[in-house]
């Protein structure tokens, strides 16, 4: 989770801000580009600042092997066969027969475009949202303003946001209640139940899971999540590692966060 971080604006960046600079090795530049985009907006910049020393801990899977499957997933239709995700990685470890994942740090690999996209979508979706006022600042930089759910890999598309939002903008057209908006999107997400089981060994990005129907249950939190979020609902992921005779494996769900702190969620 993210955590709420004060953020003093022009140079009195916080201690944790600095030291994820100093690991970002190459991709210093990259962070402060972003940092010096909104030197004259101060919400942004608390914002900015928000992200990237948060950025300690967090990392997605990357490699060959997975470049290769979503290459191919993409060509395919919707809803594929539950043994499609089966014959790609098994394609893959031929072609690939090293196929390591690399875990890569996020502060290593963002760039400032990506960053100062997903900061200028955000901002724009929680000030137009008619739940903005229920909505605090602190409340959006936990759980609109992050660009990820989980350890998925991030979308190639730096408007991934947007890209989300028109997709399913319909399901919630006229809704002012910000729980209304949460139950229909949430039950919009229910028919993915019914699509086939795509094992998956690492979390692709939302984009490309969104497109082809994943279906295990942290799959769909992502899918599920990043879509509230750019619809600019304040929502987190949830788990239980046991669900008593439901999973052995645990289970995942998302949750909508009220500024009081309290989670409201359905049955998940």
């Amino acid at each position: 989770l993210f955590m709420v971080v004060s953020c003093n604006h022009k140079g009195k960046r916080p201690s944790g801000v600095d030291g994820v600079l100093q690991c970002a090795g190459q991709n210093r530049q990259e962070l402060e580009k972003v940092l010096e985009y909104y030197q004259n907006d101060s919400l942004k910049y608390r914002a900015a600042c928000f992200l990237i020393e948060n950025m300690s801990g967090h990392f997605s899977y990357q490699g060959e092997v997975m470049e290769y499957c979503k290459r191919k997933l993409k060509t395919l239709p919707r809803q594929l066969r539950s043994d499609s995700m089966k014959v790609f990685w098994q394609q893959a470890a031929s072609m690939y027969p090293d196929g390591a994942f690399d875990r890569i740090p996020d502060c290593v690999t963002i760039k400032s475009a990506y960053l100062i996209a997903n900061i200028n979508q955000a901002f724009r979706i929680w000030e137009e949202a008619p739940w903005h006022k229920e909505v605090s600042f602190e409340t959006f930089c936990c759980y609109i303003l992050p660009y990820r759910i989980s350890d998925e890999q991030l979308a190639d598309d730096v408007h991934w946001r947007d890209t989300l939002a028109k997709r399913y903008a319909d399901c919630i057209s006229g809704v002012t209640d910000m729980k209304r908006a949460f139950a229909l999107l949430s039950k919009e997400f229910d028919d993915l139940r019914k699509r086939p089981l795509l094992k998956c060994p690492y979390m692709l990005d939302a984009l490309t899971m969104e497109e082809v129907g994943f279906s295990l249950c942290e799959q769909r939190c992502i899918v599920r999540g990043n879509v509230m979020r750019a619809l600019g609902l304040p929502v987190v992921g949830d788990y239980v590692d046991g669900w008593a005779n439901y999973s052995r494996h645990g289970h995942f769900w998302i949750s909508l966060v009220e500024n009081t702190g309290e989670t409201y969620t359905l049955y998940p």
